[in-house]
C-alpha cells in the first residue's frame, strides 16, 4: 500500500485499490491492527478508484475507512469453473463435509468443528468432517477436535496443492464455511462449480452472488448442523441448490470480472 501510494505521488499516475480484505476483517473477534488501520485508511484517502470485492466489503469501508459510495465499484471474484467441474457423480448416500481454508480465526474453523460435534450427537445419519487447509491454528484445532470427543470423525489432512483440489470437492457432498468476517469467499466458488452445495455463515460476501447457499450466524453451530443434515439427507433440496451452483459459478467467469475491472481502469 506504502508504495502504490508512493508511486502516484512521484509519477502523477493515478491508483486503484482492490479490497480482498481488511484489518477489521483479519482481526474479528480480536483488536485491530493500528499500524495496518492506518496504512489502508490512507490508501482509502489516496486511492482515485477503489473496488471491493462485495457489498459487504463497500459498507465497511464507507462506515470504518470514511469512504464515499460514488469512489467504490463492486466487483465480485471470479472462477475457472472448468476446473472444478469434474464428472462427479450423483450419490445416493452422501456423508462427507468438507471444510478448506487458511486455519485462521477469520474462517471461523472452530465453529465448524462445533458444529460436527452438534451433527454428531443429534443425527444418525452417518458424517465425516475433513477441515484442509494449513494456518496457525492448525494443531489447536486438532487438540480441540480431541476435547470435543469427535476426532475419530474429523480428519485434517492439511495443505492441498492446486492440482488436488478439483478432486477434493468432487469427494465431497458439502461445504461449509462459517467465516467471522469473509469479504467474499472463493472456496465457495469453487465447490459450487463442482456442484457442492454450501452452508455458510451470513458475514460471507459471496453469498450476494451464490443465492443457492443456505445462510446461518457464523456462531449458530445448531443450525448449521441443521442445514448440513438438511444437505445430506434431502435429495431434493440437494439436487436443486447442486444445480444451482454450478449456474452460478459458470456465470463468474475470470474474462467477465476482467472486463468490469478494466471498465474501472479505463473511468479513472
Amino acid at each position: 500500500m506504502g508504495a502504490a501510494v508512493m508511486a502516484k505521488h512521484l509519477t502523477g499516475l493515478p491508483f486503484v485499490w482492490t479490497v480482498h480484505s481488511t484489518a477489521f476483517d483479519e482481526a474479528v473477534e480480536a483488536k485491530v491492527d493500528d499500524w495496518q488501520y492506518s496504512l489502508e485508511r490512507v490508501g482509502g484517502r489516496e486511492a482515485d478508484r477503489v473496488i471491493a470485492v462485495s457489498k459487504r466489503t463497500k459498507s465497511q469501508l464507507n462506515s470504518r475507512f470514511g469512504l464515499k459510495s460514488k469512489k467504490i465499484s463492486v466487483i465480485y471474484n471470479g472462477i475457472d469453473a472448468k476446473r472444478f467441474a469434474s464428472g462427479r457423480s450423483a450419490r445416493h448416500l452422501r456423508s462427507e463435509v468438507l471444510f478448506h481454508g487458511r486455519l485462521t480465526n477469520q474462517k471461523g474453523p472452530k465453529y465448524f468443528l462445533l458444529a460436527a460435534r452438534d451433527y454428531l450427537s443429534r443425527f444418525s445419519h452417518r458424517a465425516r468432517f475433513v477441515m484442509s487447509g494449513k494456518g496457525h491454528l492448525g494443531d489447536n484445532l486438532e487438540r480441540f477436535s480431541r476435547e470435543l470427543r469427535i476426532n475419530r470423525s474429523v480428519s485434517f489432512p492439511g495443505f492441498i496443492p492446486e492440482r488436488r483440489l478439483p478432486a477434493v470437492y468432487s469427494e465431497s457432498d458439502v461445504f461449509v464455511l462459517p467465516s467471522v468476517s469473509e469479504p467474499f469467499g472463493i472456496t465457495v466458488l469453487e465447490a459450487a462449480a463442482a456442484g457442492v452445495p454450501a452452508v455458510i455463515s451470513k458475514t460471507c460476501g459471496v453469498g450476494e452472488v451464490l443465492k443457492s447457499c443456505l445462510k446461518v450466524d457464523y456462531w449458530d453451530v445448531s443450525a448449521m448442523a441443521d442445514k448440513v443434515h438438511d444437505l445430506l439427507t434431502d435429495d431434493g433440496l440437494y439436487n436443486r441448490l447442486s444445480e444451482r451452483s454450478r449456474a452460478a459459478a459458470n456465470r463468474l467467469s475470470w474474462d467477465r470480472i476482467a472486463g468490469e475491472t478494466a471498465g474501472v481502469y479505463a473511468g479513472v
